[in-house]
């Protein structure tokens, strides 16, 4: 129920009031007087009152709503930079090198697809046609050298994560 029918309803409980006594002023009935006037004037002021002060409300809550977005958001991009600096540090570490690859498939599991499709690909992780395709053509020269995929894929790898997270600060300002 609106603000509206709530007063009028209101209203319509009241009692009536008396029937005001005419005044006499010099002889002539006037009918009402300047405190009639006033009180109309703050009845329409307090009514003007309330209607500025709903607007104001709604207009907190959605400023509310829209600055937990903005903090959603920054804690996302914050998680998602911490995610892509621990895949960075680990992309430089050797695939023999205690549980490397392990923890880079975790991380990667953690980000979106889209961002690093070829890291995802490179620890058998879905991902996007152009990651699979990549690692594809990566695999006939790793096992030439007799290696793993990741391995390969380091210097690429290492390029997708520092785009992506340029892209993450850019995505910041």
């Amino acid at each position: 129920m609106s603000w509206p029918v709530v007063v009028v309803d209101l209203l319509m409980e009241l009692p009536p009031s008396p029937a005001p006594s005419p005044n006499v002023s010099g002889g002539a009935v006037t009918g009402t007087t300047w405190k009639d006037w006033v009180d109309v004037v703050a009845a329409a002021a307090g009514l003007l009152a309330v209607a500025f002060a709903i607007v104001t409300v709604r207009q907190t809550a959605a400023q509310g709503a829209e600055n937990m977005r903005a903090l959603q958001r920054e804690r996302r991009i914050d998680f998602e930079l911490d995610v892509l600096s621990q895949l960075a540090e680990y992309n430089q570490k050797d695939t023999n090198t205690s549980g490397a690859t392990a923890r880079i498939e975790t991380l990667a599991r953690m980000l979106p697809k889209e961002l690093i499709p070829l890291t995802r690909a490179a620890v058998r992780l879905p991902t996007t046609p152009e990651g699979e395709a990549q690692v594809a053509e990566a695999k006939p020269a790793a096992a030439e050298r007799h290696q793993q995929v990741r391995d390969h894929l380091r210097n690429e790898i290492a390029d997708e994560v520092h785009k992506a997270i340029e892209i993450k600060l850019n995505e910041r300002h």
